[in-house]
């Protein structure tokens, strides 16, 4: 009360339980209306990243973190630029309602960055690293103007992995351009070897070098011959951790997510709608994309459970080996429940550790976003 307040949310539970946000927004992206929606994290950190930061007219971005702990720290932000050059760093403190600030982040305490207020650093391009001496979480909100998009994510963890997978590829389908960014804040150089793995089992190679202390971009239509019209996931090794970011506007918005470095035999969604086939809403698009690192065929358990009416229901699908396979949610809705408009949740439990993924687009608002799930189960690096 009392006026406009920026906030974190941590949920506990006696349970293991997923969640999901999501945000639709009226003003930031030049009065379009836009959404943005991620999967709560299970992790905190010290240390997080993210391969794509924006500043410049056209684009507002916004550095967010929370303090998970009841110490006071500052909060360091380091800033790589697109091919190379000087590291740029802004620190964090608290600053109170009297004006003042704190030594750092105060406990229990939201705190964030708008990217163009930042006075000293150029126009452009970076990588980011944001680093804490206390466990924190971080994120990032995008809006770009002149697109009239936006997208957000969670920072991947310390500086990244040498391995990552994003079950989310929008070029040539919903997104006529697709752009992942790249950092390596390591002290030696990073060679980054792509594939990007169709539904129908062909592959697409890349390679990407990354100067040290530097972050890079991979435009994806830039691509000699790429293969257009098929679905696809990216995933990739590299001979020093990196972080990457992927960005989509697709959907008439935008989609983005973080590249998960483990997969995990659960993943848990808490978003879910479907509008009743008598309602006069338009229409909501969500889908699964679900990636199998295995060298072996794998079973996944689809798990859809409904928000005010009783049960729920598992569908079997068969995951091939190394292959992202697409689901449309609406399959999955049967009986009686297609009438009436429907909330759920939904579960992905795998025979063998995968990636889960989950888009959704709302075209009565309209507004999309993507989201890898909460992990849950048992994990192992995932390749």
């Amino acid at each position: 009360t009392g006026g406009v307040q920026s906030y974190a949310l941590e949920i506990r539970a006696q349970l293991p339980v997923a969640a999901t946000f999501s945000h639709y927004d009226l003003n930031q992206a030049g009065g379009a209306r836009v959404a943005i929606g991620e999967s709560f994290t299970t992790r905190v950190e010290t240390q997080w990243s993210f391969g794509e930061v924006t500043k410049g007219a056209g684009s507002s971005d916004f550095l967010l973190f929370y303090n998970t702990t009841d110490q006071s720290e500052k909060v360091i932000i380091n800033f790589y630029p697109v091919g190379g050059g000087t590291v740029y760093t802004e620190e964090f403190r608290t600053r109170r309602e009297d004006g003042s600030l704190a030594d750092g982040l105060e406990g229990f305490r939201r705190g964030g960055l708008s990217i163009n207020d930042i006075g000293f650093l150029p126009d452009g391009e970076y990588g980011v690293t944001v680093t804490c001496q206390v466990p924190i979480v971080a994120a990032l909100s995008h809006f770009d103007t002149e697109s009239r998009t936006a997208d957000g994510q969670v920072g991947n963890a310390g500086l990244g992995s040498t391995t990552a997978v994003m079950p989310e590829g929008q070029f040539s389908l919903n997104a006529t351009t697709e752009k992942i960014g790249v950092l390596n804040a390591n002290a030696a150089a990073a060679a980054v070897t792509f594939t990007f793995s169709f539904s129908n089992g062909s592959a697409y190679r890349t390679l990407l070098n990354v100067p040290a202390r530097s972050s890079q971009e991979l435009i994806v239509e830039n691509l000699p011959n790429f293969p257009t019209g098929k679905p696809y996931s990216v995933s990739y090794e590299s001979t020093q951790p990196v972080t990457l970011s992927m960005n989509s506007p697709a959907f008439e918005d935008g989609v983005a997510s973080a590249f998960a470095d483990n997969a995990y035999t659960m993943w848990g969604f808490g978003e879910g709608f479907r509008p009743g086939d008598n309602d006069v809403h338009p229409g909501v698009t969500e889908y699964l994309r679900i990636y199998n690192p295995q060298t072996t065929d794998t079973v996944v358990e689809i798990t859809i459970a409904y928000d005010g009416t009783p049960g729920y229901e598992t569908f079997r699908r068969t995951i091939p080996a190394r292959r992202m396979s697409e689901f449309n949610m609406d399959q999955f809705i049967t009986g009686n429940r297609r009438l009436q408009s429907s909330w759920y949740a939904t579960t992905v439990k795998a025979a063998s550790p995968v990636v889960a993924y989950m888009g959704h687009f709302d075209r009565s608002f309209p507004g999309a976003f993507g989201t890898l799930g909460t992990p849950m189960g048992i994990s192992e690096v995932a390749t």
